[in-house]
């Protein structure tokens, strides 16, 4: 009984680590969490990213972050990407900008 009830909290452990992950929602092209940009600088470079989908294709979106929560940068924008769903599936054609602004 003992046995089961460690690998129980194990596995319960190992899959909070694999999800933990707290991926902001996406709110539109600019999604600026950190709160680095004005409201002028947010709406301008939402123009130019609705314009280049527009006219491409490629659906681009920014993400600032204060940190990655302990994850690499190929990891989190991995996942942010798909959560997001960046891109339309029969073109491979989403892009993520992310900063991570205390990060090195």
């Amino acid at each position: 009984m003992k046995k089961n009830i460690i690998i129980f909290l194990t596995l319960v452990l190992f899959t909070g680590l694999l999800t933990g992950q707290n991926i902001p929602d996406l709110k539109g092209y600019v999604n600026d969490y950190a709160g680095v940009l004005s409201s002028s600088e947010e709406k301008q470079i939402s123009q130019m990213l609705a314009s280049l989908e527009k006219n491409t294709s490629a659906q681009v979106a920014l993400l600032t972050i204060n940190d990655l929560q302990g994850y690499n940068l190929e990891t989190f924008s991995l996942k942010t990407v798909e959560q997001w769903g960046l891109g339309q599936k029969d073109r491979d054609n989403g892009l993520l900008l992310l900063l991570a602004m205390d990060e090195k």
